[in-house]
């Protein structure tokens, strides 16, 4: 079944954009959150597709200290690679975070301060360290490396539990003196931009900071900003006058700041600054005159603040919006692209949200939602265009957003158990959208695929939550499989991965069905976790709804024990559910699954 509805996209905004490229300037950028090398690649894929070369990318890096004696291998490694797509690197360093965890004993969570040299108050040692990472970064000619030593000191868990402006000052004024001696001028350090108001409101934590060392005025050589608008719109703002004097929440919020630091004797003229983060949050209300930020409303926003408003302002060097994939599933709400994203060959991904396929230059965008023919929505639908190298995956809900370059395409839908979909003819017109409708017939056989993950991967098998995948014994703790080589299998340290995977097969409506698997926990810890097996009778694809049929859960102390659940099909379809739930505060989760078997009566 098809579908097509061209919607055209809002008009682009051309006085500030004009006037940066007039200036032979811009300003555009992303915040990436990426924890590996294989999300580095990913991500600075996509951000090089969304704001092209010379462009600006952020990313933190953490346990900076002064035993630092040079930079991490993936922050050379993201360096090198920004700098093979043009872009200009901004790097967050930053110190150590303790998570609430089996791993952390003092009951503190956040990140910890700097460690001072002595009763003196001097950083001299961490200025070391900080200056040992920088001097081991590669440059290149013609690109700058911003670095910005911290990040929002002006909120308690930021700052070992207590923000204090008179200790980050003098930390910053050395570390940067330390930076400034490797003497290249292509590094410029910027100050650890403040959260809005925050524990210390971020206004009075510069006026202390210049307080408590004068020299923290001339330590930076931008200033660093994060100007989060709320729910305010970005026609609302302190440069056209048309926001309320003093207005903590706007995309030129940074303005109160510069006036603080004027008023202590900083000449701001012709001071730049790099608003390393900003952005609109999803469900966003705090402006009660205002509506709360939506899908839509977010693109909206954002595309008309980077097209409209940022560029007319000569001040604003950079803007990385936060953030474009956050980290283990972080900050779902400022995603700009779902974390679980695939990239595509022409470097898009493939499951963007509307803010950023909505700013790719030169593409247009198929949207719509892929159903099974009851009308269910179907997650992880594969859809790929010929001609090749554009696709997108669906979400639980079944939408999904497919960028494109112009063109006409045929689109093929494909998931494992469902009949292949082909749709001819499908228009992508640059900066409209197409919407299309998908629907897939079921072909769902009477037993499990890959049951016991012999497949080496989770071929007929769907995710949700956080889980690592197939595994081979010998694995965490000597773990081994139960049937066969492998099994599946989610562990960590020092943290927790709650999720599991779910299989539709076809059913006889009021047969029984048994459901069964062997499963493994192990701890090192106290705290109570579990796996379980479920059945959701009617077919269905949400392990949250309230008819499933779930096992108790049950933990097993590192031995495989046999779980099992029976139910009543209500349906021509049966769904099955495989369940892990750990706990952070051990140490150690291991949570494993092997030989998946389901039997069905009369």
């Amino acid at each position: 079944m098809l579908a097509l509805l061209l919607v055209a996209a809002p008009a682009p905004g051309v006085g500030g954009r004009q006037q940066a490229e007039r200036d032979g300037r811009t300003i555009r950028g992303i915040h990436t959150l990426a924890a590996s090398r294989r999300d580095m690649d990913a991500q600075l894929a996509w951000a090089s597709a969304l704001i092209g070369p010379g462009g600006y990318v952020t990313q933190p890096f953490l346990g900076i200290d002064a035993a630092t004696s040079g930079p991490s291998p993936d922050a050379t490694y993201f360096v090198e690679q920004a700098y093979a797509r043009r872009l200009d690197p901004i790097l967050v360093l930053q110190g150590r975070f303790v998570n609430k965890d089996g791993c952390n004993a003092t009951g503190y969570v956040g990140w910890l301060a700097p460690t001072p040299d002595g009763p003196e108050g001097g950083y001299q040692g961490e200025a070391r360290g900080y200056a040992a990472f920088v001097t081991g970064l590669p440059r290149s000619e013609g690109r700058t490396l911003y670095v910005q030593v911290g990040n929002e000191p002006n909120l308690h868990e930021m700052w070992g539990g207590e923000a204090s402006p008179a200790e980050y000052a003098r930390f910053f004024v050395d570390v940067s003196a330390a930076i400034r001696e490797i003497g290249d001028p292509r590094i410029r350090v910027l100050n650890a931009a403040l959260a809005p108001e925050g524990s210390v409101d971020n206004l009075q934590f510069i006026a202390e900071a210049i307080q408590a060392d004068p020299r923290f005025a001339a330590s930076f050589d931008d200033w660093a900003s994060h100007p989060y608008p709320r729910n305010r719109p970005p026609g609302s703002n302190l440069h056209d006058g048309t926001a309320e004097p003093g207005s903590r929440y706007a995309i030129d919020a940074y303005r109160l700041e510069l006036q603080v630091l004027a008023a202590h004797g900083v000449d701001t003229t012709g001071l730049g600054v790099v608003l390393t983060e900003t952005g609109y949050e999803l469900g966003d209300r705090h402006h009660g005159e205002y509506p709360a930020v939506d899908e839509e409303l977010r693109a909206a926003y954002i595309r008309e603040a980077l097209e409209q408003h940022w560029p007319r302002w000569p001040e604003v060097k950079a803007v990385t919006p936060f953030a474009l994939a956050g980290w283990y599933g972080s900050w779902r709400s400022f995603d700009w692209v779902h974390p679980s994203s695939a990239t595509t060959a022409h470097g898009y991904p493939t499951q963007p949200r509307l803010q950023y396929a909505q700013l790719v230059p030169g593409t247009g965008v198929v949207v719509g939602t892929a159903l099974d023919d009851r009308g269910t929505p179907l997650k992880d639908v594969s859809i790929v265009s010929e001609p090749p190298g554009y696709g997108a995956t669906t979400l639980p809900d079944g939408t999904f957003i497919l960028l494109a370059r112009p063109g006409r395409y045929v689109l093929s839908a494909e998931k494992e158990g469902y009949g292949p979909l082909n749709l001819g003819g499908v228009a992508v017109v640059e900066g409209q959208r197409t919407t299309v409708g998908l629907v897939l017939a079921s072909r769902l056989a009477p037993t499990l695929a890959n049951s016991s993950f012999e497949a080496g991967d989770l071929a007929g098998w769907t995710t949700w939550g956080d889980v690592d995948g197939v595994q081979s014994g010998p694995w965490f703790f000597d773990l081994a499989a139960r049937d066969g080589d492998r099994l599946l299998g989610t562990a960590v340290n020092c943290g927790a991965k709650d999720g599991g995977v779910q299989q539709t097969v076809s059913a006889t409506p009021g047969s029984s069905v048994t459901a069964s698997a062997w499963t493994l926990t192990h701890r090192d810890g106290t705290a109570a976790i579990g796996n379980r097996i479920g059945v959701d009778p009617w077919g269905g694809g949400d392990p949250k709804a309230g008819h499933v049929v779930w096992s108790p859960r049950i933990e097993t102390g590192g031995a495989w024990e046999r779980v099992g659940v029976t139910a009543w099909a209500q349906a021509d379809r049966v769904t099955i559910f495989l369940e892990h739930d750990q706990d952070a505060a051990n140490p150690w989760n291991v949570s494993a699954f092997d030989g998946v078997e389901l039997i069905q009566g009369p």
